[in-house]
């Protein structure tokens, strides 16, 4: 048995105590959904061809090497999230008054004399090397 709108607007208000706003939210959600199925079925035919389309759209940059490499895309990831973190670090100790130091483990620059005189201790201490 259909209700007609009216009516079923009226037992909403005086029974349950609906208010006008709710109804009329309820209301644009069901007309947006209805829009969005309605689209769908109309569109259904199209979306055969949409995904060919797409398909030779990828082909064609990867045959003309216009597409980017997961390696590049890797490394432009890496660095974001390095970008992120640093920031997200200075962000902190900025907040905080003071910067925290960090020891890093990068090397020192020394003149040319002392490395080449730390590189032949080193080949001196070294254990000797085994021939296959």
């Amino acid at each position: 048995m259909m209700v007609p709108a009216s009516v079923r607007r009226t037992m909403l208000r005086d029974e349950f105590a609906a208010s006008i706003t709710d109804l009329n939210a309820a209301m644009k959600g069901v007309n947006i959904s209805k829009r969005q199925r309605a689209h769908t079925l109309a569109s259904e035919h199209i979306e055969v061809l949409e995904e060919v389309l797409e398909s030779a759209k990828r082909k064609f940059k990867r045959v003309v090497g216009k597409a980017v490499s997961t390696k590049k895309q890797a490394e432009e990831l890496w660095e974001a999230s390095h970008d992120a973190v640093m920031n997200e670090y200075l962000e902190k100790a900025l907040k905080g008054g003071e910067l925290v130091e960090m020891e890093l483990d990068m090397p020192q620059f020394v003149s040319d004399e002392s490395a080449t005189d730390s590189l032949h201790s080193l080949e001196a201490n070294s254990p000797p090397k085994c021939s296959p």
